[in-house]
């Protein structure tokens, strides 16, 4: 880590500095409206890289024939069928239609004919079985774990259509949009994360040797409060909370499931929680365990 601090300094003189303003803002509790500002240009720049697709698709000029004309329509209704294709479409089973189920079905009525009882069971049986399975593992459930499609580009490659071959607007803003990622805000998120969490060690285990128990309350509670608004500067958090009047008190107790390690940054941007959750591997884990 130190390596990768002294690289980018040398690449990068202001980096240092930056990070210093950035921790000493979060410890404050305050913001300079640079992560507000960052997302809103990002909003922009999709809005702006969503014309150049569909820019792609435009209509010809009125010397094209009818053939080139249909042509075109039917590929730019492909491409929002694929953008607008939900999880839900894609069938984990695929399979032709079997329509034994509904002979079976509409011959129960049919008294004229008669089977065997055991013949009856055996060979309707494995056929329930099997459409019953297929209808359990085809629910609306299951199917939300495919990846969606993304209706609208967010110059990552994680979509199957590649809309960074486009053009060379969407080419070359998708290779800045990698070399921002991945070479300045990766690097930068990586070293606050580093720091809100040697700070949260180092302070935490500074205060245990306190031995006032309101000044050890006091401190706990704003080192606590300090370490997690740098951890949440490594995430470019926005957060906003309302009804603050609402929240829980000293002595309440609070009740909320699937709670992820980032809900609990959240939540403890705001207040001091003692938490209670299960054990998590990891390095995350390791940190309720021991401190």
């Amino acid at each position: 880590m130190l390596g990768l601090i002294i690289g980018l300094s040398l690449i990068f003189p202001i980096f240092p500095i930056v990070i210093l303003i950035i921790v000493i803002l979060a410890c404050l509790g305050k913001s300079a409206g640079v992560r507000e500002k960052y997302a809103e240009y990002l909003i922009k720049t999709f809005e702006w890289g969503s014309t150049q697709e569909e820019s792609v698709y435009g209509h010809r000029s009125e010397d094209d024939d009818l053939v080139a004309d249909d042509r075109k329509e039917t590929e730019k209704q492909k491409l929002k069928r694929r953008r607008r294709r939900s999880s839900g479409s894609y069938g984990i089973i695929v399979r032709k239609w079997s329509e034994s189920i509904d002979s079976k079905l509409k011959k129960l009525d049919d008294s004229g004919e008669k089977h065997e009882t055991i013949a009856v069971i055996v060979d309707d049986t494995f056929d329930f079985i099997m459409a019953g399975i297929e209808s359990i593992i085809e629910d609306q459930v299951t199917s939300r774990f495919k990846a969606e499609e993304l209706a609208s580009w967010n110059l990552l490659t994680r979509t199957s259509i590649g809309f960074q071959h486009i053009n060379w607007k969407l080419t070359c803003l998708w290779l800045l949009g990698f070399f921002l990622r991945y070479c300045i805000l990766m690097p930068a998120r990586l070293v606050l994360f580093v720091v809100g969490m040697v700070l949260m060690v180092i302070i935490t285990s500074a205060v245990g040797y306190v031995s006032n128990p309101a000044l050890k309350r006091w401190l706990n509670e704003h080192a606590m409060l300090m370490c997690m608004r740098i951890c949440s500067r490594a995430f470019s958090s926005i957060i906003h909370f309302h009804d603050r009047e609402n929240r829980a008190t000293h002595g309440g107790i609070c009740v909320a499931n699937h709670t992820s390690p980032i809900d609990v940054m959240i939540l403890s941007c705001d207040n001091c929680y003692a938490m209670v959750g299960q054990r998590q591997p990891g390095i995350l884990g390791r940190f309720p365990t021991a401190y």
